[in-house]
């Protein structure tokens, strides 16, 4: 595999992935690969997209609350993971069906957004749902 850069994304930059009480972790702590698919994915969608949520510091990761509770293995952790704001069906569809063109095998819809995420750690070939954020 090349050696991968944030010079090398057209579509992204690292601060968009930046964990809120972290200026510059996106740059440091996001895994390059997996920025790499997403890159790829916004190819494939042709369309743009606003990152909501990339690397987070556990302190900024258990401020966020999910009715069902936060996840406590969450590949956003480690910089495997990106939330992308999603409003409209067609924009959710066109992510999913491009997310498993891509091979992603961890995918998660919620009312404002689309979880994707390449951790290998943990259960592959799912794909969930939230009724809230």
């Amino acid at each position: 595999m090349l050696s991968l850069s944030w010079k090398d994304f057209k579509y992204f930059k690292a601060e968009e992935f930046d964990s809120p009480d972290l200026p510059g972790s996106g740059e440091t702590e996001m895994n390059l690969e997996f920025v790499a698919k997403l890159e790829q994915l916004r190819e494939i969608t042709k369309r743009p997209f606003f990152i909501t949520s990339g690397y987070r510091t556990l302190s900024h990761h258990k401020q966020i609350y999910y009715k069902s509770a936060t996840v406590p293995d969450s590949a956003h952790l480690r910089g495997l993971a990106a939330d992308i704001r999603c409003l409209d069906s067609q924009l959710r569809f066109l992510l999913i069906e491009g997310a498993i063109k891509l091979g992603f095998k961890r995918i998660e819809t919620a009312p404002h957004h689309v979880h994707l995420d390449m951790d290998e750690s943990l259960p592959q070939n799912v794909l969930l749902h939230l009724t809230d954020n």
